[in-house]
């Protein structure tokens, strides 16, 4: 949940242990990217070992010189609350549009919450986190910033 990624009810990719000790390290994984008339990222893990291992894929498309994303998680396990997460500093928060849809194109509303995040070690600043859930297998977002 700390990452822009996804948790399924509730859970990381990995389990967490004691300080900085994480469990059921990610051994199953892949990734490409490609340019064709857009970018292309299509990466799948297998993860969350102490649910039963789920296969969770993100593809992101970006059309080149644009500030457009699309986004899409999928998880493959069944009776399950997935949850997209998404860090945003404070001072882009307001140039930034998140629409969510899950799998039969219902739009998700997102959750917002104040919250911390730090891009040095030992450094701790204000973040916004927004947040997508769904029962559905799929989260589909589209991403713009408004310059």
């Amino acid at each position: 949940a700390g990452h822009n990624t996804v948790t399924v009810n509730g859970q990381d990719q990995m389990l967490k242990g004691g300080r900085f000790i994480w469990f059921y390290w990610v051994k199953m994984a892949t990734a490409t990217l490609t340019k064709k008339t857009n970018f292309e990222f299509a990466g799948s893990i297998d993860a969350y070992r102490q649910l039963g291992t789920i296969n969770h894929t993100r593809k992101v498309s970006k059309e080149p010189e644009t500030f457009n994303w699309e986004v899409i998680d999928t998880v493959c396990t069944k009776s399950q609350v997935m949850t997209q997460h998404w860090h945003i500093n404070p001072a882009m928060f307001e140039k930034i549009t998140f629409v969510a849809v899950d799998a039969a194109g219902n739009e998700l509303k997102p959750v917002i919450e104040e919250k911390w995040m730090s891009s040095y070690y030992g450094v701790k600043e204000p973040s916004i986190a927004l947040k997508f859930e769904t029962g559905s297998t799929t989260i589909t977002t589209q991403i713009t910033i408004n310059p």
